[in-house]
C-alpha cells in the first residue's frame, strides 16, 4: 500500500482496493444485473467490481453516479483529467 499524502499534490494518485474484486465472468445473475447501468465502451473498473459484492447497494448507487456524471448540462470527461 503506498504512503499517505499528507501534502498538496496535483500527482495522480494510485488505487488499489482492500477487497478482491469480483470476477466478471464468475459473478451471479444478481450482480451481473446491477452491472448492467454500469457505461463503459472499454471495460468495468475495478472499484465497480468491488462494489458488486453488494449488488444491491451498487444497483442503488449506479443511477445517480450516472446522473451526475453523464447527465446532460454536466461537465465534459476532460474536466476530470
Amino acid at each position: 500500500m503506498s504512503d499517505a499524502v499528507r501534502e498538496f499534490t496535483a500527482d495522480t494518485l494510485g488505487w488499489r482496493p482492500f477487497i478482491t474484486p469480483i470476477v466478471y465472468e464468475q459473478a451471479n445473475a444478481v450482480q451481473h444485473e446491477a452491472l448492467k447501468e454500469t457505461p463503459s465502451n472499454t471495460k468495468i473498473s475495478e472499484y465497480v467490481l468491488v462494489l458488486a459484492h453488494d449488488p444491491q447497494s451498487l444497483g442503488e448507487r449506479t443511477p445517480l453516479f450516472n446522473g451526475i456524471m453523464y447527465g446532460r448540462g454536466g461537465l465534459a470527461r476532460a474536466a476530470f483529467s
